[in-house]
């Protein structure tokens, strides 16, 4: 609990040995809190009845330390990399399934796939859903929607 920084090291040497040296596809940052927050005991709770001294302490020390230039842009980067993440994530086939539990059923063909892909696949494999002529992207996407199904919706 107290020896963090001897952990860390070692479990980032553990990774890399994993990896074979490769880390190009892992990403993290620690946020360490390095002034006098190391000197609060870990058991430290003053007074006894709420802790306010204590909690003042913590609070204090770790404001400093996010005001700090250094910090503020790594947390910064942080950010941008998760709502980066995030962003590629979303435009995935599979993101919807996942985030929403969506499936699309075809109650004609007792029918149901995980995906848009998937059911545009069966109305090009099932002579009923062909159109007369091609759809355009917004009949395309009516007619999709029209099959999905949101099985747990939040």
């Amino acid at each position: 609990m107290t020896e963090t920084e001897r952990t860390v090291k070692s479990w980032e040497k553990k990774c890399s040995d994993i990896q074979g040296g490769r880390t190009a596809n892992q990403w993290w940052y620690r946020l360490n809190v390095d002034n006098e927050l190391g000197d609060v005991k870990l058991d430290q709770w003053v007074p006894r009845k709420g802790g306010g001294s204590t909690l003042s302490d913590i609070t204090k020390y770790t404001m400093a330390y996010l005001e700090k230039e250094e910090v503020t842009n790594a947390v910064r980067k942080i950010a941008e990399t998760l709502v980066d993440k995030r962003r590629k994530r979303v435009r995935t086939e599979r993101w919807e399934r996942f985030a929403m539990d969506v499936v699309y059923q075809c109650h004609d063909h007792h029918l149901e796939v995980d995906t848009r892909k998937g059911m545009l696949a069966h109305f090009e494999t099932e002579a009923e859903h062909k159109p007369k002529k091609p759809w355009t992207p917004r009949e395309m996407h009516e007619k999709l929607n029209e099959k999905r199904i949101v099985i747990r919706p939040y």
